[in-house]
């Protein structure tokens, strides 16, 4: 009897340790927590702070800039209202706005402001938390992969139009209308993806309704294969700053195989 009573706590401890080699039969349960960051796109907002719930979760984003990598953050049952996201003035107490969103578990989000703190007479202008979901999968060979935000403004009294991103060649007129990489008409407020080549380059956001030139930035970058950047396209047309005018910034991510 002795013997058997052996047998059997060996088998319950095989069966044990296989319950957890086979991970829970593939529950989401283990699967890591979302990741998020941050970048402020705001053209009259000197800092940002985003908070999550209530908690700050990323102080003081310059324009033009971001947290610094992305982060995880607790996974949220949809049943438990998952996240409020929050975006204010570094150091007030006043939301300038907020989103409520769910995010799900292995998942990789930008969390953008775009728009005007002060729109004046054009609410339509006001700064907007934006989310998107990416993809943060390496480039295969000598390409590199543009996240391209379009968060363009035109001049005070002036509809936004829809834009496009494309590159051209230095010295070449025809790569305009010809282009190598190109994604056209691209709403305010959308994110498109392009694959290029990496390399010296030069990219333009242009107007997408007319035939003629109508381009409101430029901007030269230095793309490293096998890496990942957001193309940011933001600032205001005629605005009296010129820091606060239309330019393009580029901002490298982390990629996740």
């Amino acid at each position: 009897m002795k013997i058997r009573w052996m047998q059997l706590v060996m088998v319950a401890g095989l069966m044990a340790v296989g319950l957890v080699g086979c991970g829970g039969g593939g529950n989401t349960n283990d699967l890591p927590d979302p990741q998020v960051r941050f970048i402020n796109g705001t053209p009259d907002a000197v800092g940002l702070d985003f908070l999550l719930n209530d908690s700050i979760t990323a102080a003081n984003v310059p324009y033009l800039g971001s947290s610094p990598a992305f982060q995880f953050i607790d996974f949220i049952e949809p049943s438990d209202d998952g996240y409020d996201i929050g975006a204010r003035r570094t150091g007030q107490a006043t939301d300038l706005d907020r989103l409520a969103a769910n995010l799900a578990r292995d998942t990789s989000h930008l969390i953008v402001t775009l728009g005007l703190q002060d729109p004046l007479s054009e609410p339509q202008k006001r700064l907007r938390i934006l989310l998107f979901q990416i993809l943060r999968t390496t480039p295969t060979g000598s390409r590199s992969r543009i996240l391209f935000i379009n968060g363009f403004l035109r001049g005070a009294g002036f509809e936004t139009p829809n834009v496009t991103f494309q590159s051209v060649v230095p010295g070449d007129p025809s790569s305009i209308d010809n282009p190598q990489d190109v994604s056209r008409d691209i709403p305010y407020a959308d994110l498109r993806t392009l694959t290029v080549d990496a390399g010296a380059r030069r990219f333009i956001v242009r107007r997408a309704d007319t035939d003629a030139l109508v381009q409101y930035a430029s901007q030269d970058v230095t793309l490293v294969a096998g890496r990942l950047y957001v193309a940011l396209m933001t600032g205001q047309e005629a605005n009296a700053d010129p820091a606060l005018q239309p330019r393009i910034q580029f901002i490298e991510i982390e990629t996740q195989d």
